[in-house]
């Protein structure tokens, strides 16, 4: 998915927070507080969360995007399948699960690059 000028994981976040020198400005980038203060101070941007939940003979995926300067969810999609096919066919338990965000990235964000 390239419709994205820069992404990161949290840990290269972090650490590129750091070597700005933004480490007194911004005390952690996981709460809605802290990624306020980075949108304030980087610009807008989204936040990603993928998880993985398993119970029982079920799992399921849950995609969110997340407006840190409102807090608002922006997106949601949450996926179940059996468990026992997990990991034998990733492709068509997260690629519907990519696809249906792509889809809302391209009809609800002008300018993401």
């Amino acid at each position: 998915m390239e419709r994205f000028g820069e992404t990161y994981l949290v840990a290269d976040f972090e650490r590129k927070v750091i070597d700005d020198g933004y480490t007194d400005e911004i005390s952690d980038v996981y709460g809605l507080l802290g990624l306020r203060r980075v949108e304030k101070i980087y610009g807008p941007f989204m936040v990603i969360n993928i998880r993985d939940e398993y119970g029982g003979v079920k799992a399921t995926t849950t995609l969110e995007a997340i407006d840190p300067a409102s807090g608002e969810t922006l997106f949601m999609l949450k996926l179940s399948s059996s468990d026992h096919w997990n990991g034998v066919e990733d492709h068509e338990h997260y690629n519907p699960i990519l696809n249906a965000f792509d889809g809302w990235i391209a009809q609800n964000l002008v300018n993401t690059q």
